[in-house]
């Protein structure tokens, strides 16, 4: 059954390592954790599920774009599927059109939010008629936000509900920048049992160089100059601690390359920037984003180069870099007034 729906519905000739067994395990309702890079082809470990097995999927994805993108991405095969998020920005027709294809058995996936599903109690309510009438499955998506966003979004946190309120419902991990001492985090947290999970990942390393530049004190000029001499041929990020540090960047890069080879990513731009942004960037039209850590989450771009942190961060952003196997560099220019920025930031997330 697993090969006809491959070949059928999505034209795939043959599974990736590790994607026949992940399918099998989260069919057979087996909670699953899935390790694979980018590209590496997690989302079919849900999406040929959801056709073979019965009852609905339930998707948790971390980022609006992200749920109106895999929602078309499912369309695009044949797949029933609707997207649900906590924002006006969702017409209210077409809430009540997802929600009555729901009701009337005609959605076999939902995509959503963290948020959606902590903060609509009637929609919490319906998943769990769903769950004893036809039988409901959980995946999460970037399963390793339940720790990296738990200070900044309490909703990742909430997910770590899901087993008392479906103790019987499978869920199913996905995550390319997990390492293992944190997948284990991840689990216990869920409530998962250990002894009854299966686990599949990929053992492909990236060729990646750290570098690490420590300025005693921070001269603008300085660094602006070390940031240039490390941007190489080939896609870039360059991570700023706040928006106005992007801004100062920004402006003093283009004075060294070419204006339209870059561009800025925060949180505080209009979606039609941002998605204008990341597709010139995708297509290789610009190369260097220029960003807070709100552009990462759903980029899966296989071939970037250098990710370069230009000050101290609460977290790097290394595993975006040479997921495609090839050499790649990672760097962080910091110094010591960049620490008690970053750690005077995570102290005020974690006192939320």
């Amino acid at each position: 059954m697993c090969e006809s729906a491959l070949s059928g519905i999505f034209q795939f000739s043959e599974f990736r390592n590790g994607q026949k067994d992940a399918i099998k395990s989260f069919v057979q309702n087996y909670d699953t954790l899935v390790l694979k890079q980018t590209g590496g082809g997690k989302s079919l470990c849900y999406a040929l599920p959801s056709v073979i097995a019965t009852g609905i999927t339930v998707v948790f994805s971390p980022l609006k774009a992200l749920v109106d993108d895999q929602v078309l991405e499912l369309i695009k095969v044949g797949i029933p599927c609707g997207g649900l998020y906590a924002s006006t920005a969702q017409p209210i027709w077409y809430q009540r059109k997802v929600f009555q294809e729901i009701a009337c058995g005609l959605t076999r996936v939902i995509i959503t939010t963290p948020e959606k599903f902590k903060f609509n109690v009637g929609f919490r309510q319906m998943l769990e008629q769903i769950g004893i009438s036809r039988g409901i499955r959980f995946v999460i998506d970037e399963a390793h936000c339940i720790l990296d966003q738990e200070h900044f979004r309490d909703s990742w946190s909430f997910l770590c509900n899901l087993k008392k309120i479906f103790p019987t419902a499978p869920i199913l991990l996905l995550t390319a920048t997990c390492r293992m001492i944190d997948a284990q985090e991840i689990v216990t947290r869920l409530g998962i049992d250990h002894q009854r999970m299966f686990l599949f990942r990929d053992k492909l390393k990236p060729l990646l160089i750290h570098v690490f530049f420590f300025l005693l004190f921070l001269v603008k000029n300085l660094l602006y100059l070390k940031i240039t001499s490390e941007i190489e041929a080939g896609k870039c990020i360059i991570y700023c601690i706040s928006i106005k540090e992007c801004e100062n960047l920004l402006t003093n890069l283009q004075a060294k390359v070419r204006k339209e080879e870059i561009a800025i990513y925060h949180g505080k731009l209009p979606a039609k920037e941002k998605s204008n942004a990341l597709s010139l960037w995708k297509s290789i039209k610009i190369r260097i984003i220029v960003a807070t850590n709100a552009f990462g989450m759903g980029v899966n771009e296989p071939d970037v180069r250098v990710v370069i942190h230009a000050g101290f961060p609460i977290s790097m952003g290394n595993g975006r870099a040479g997921r495609d196997g090839l050499p790649a560099k990672a760097i962080i220019m910091f110094s010591r007034k960049d620490i008690r920025t970053a750690m005077g930031v995570y102290m005020k997330g974690k006192e939320r």
